[in-house]
């Protein structure tokens, strides 16, 4: 393998490592923003299809990291408020009415 290779190699690496950094530091800036105990980075792939790729947490118990594949809630009204650029926090997701999926998804997926 040539060095101009090998440094192309490791110049990608590291920016790949940067970009990671500079997602986890965001979101986790972003939890604290938001008093929350967790937020999550999650990267569709397919029309409302998609994983949990990073997470910042309260405590590790909560990770949902990995999890993946297409939410039924998520799709028709919901999908639409997404694209037009809204933005929720939940207070108590325990409390808020209609969550009950969510709360089951959360607090025991993966």
């Amino acid at each position: 393998m040539s060095g101009d290779r090998l440094q192309n190699i490791v110049n990608r690496l590291t920016a790949t490592l940067k970009r990671d950094v500079l997602v986890e530091k965001s979101l986790y800036e972003i939890r604290e923003v938001l008093q929350s105990d967790r937020a999550v980075l999650y990267y569709f792939y397919r029309q409302w299809q998609g994983q949990v790729t990073c997470e910042t947490l309260s405590a590790i118990e909560l990770s949902i990291l990995g999890s993946t594949g297409p939410d039924e809630c998520f799709n028709g009204e919901y999908a639409a408020l997404y694209e037009a650029g809204r933005v929720r926090a939940i207070a108590d997701i325990e409390t808020e009415p209609g969550s009950n999926k969510y709360v089951v998804k959360f607090n025991y997926s993966n």
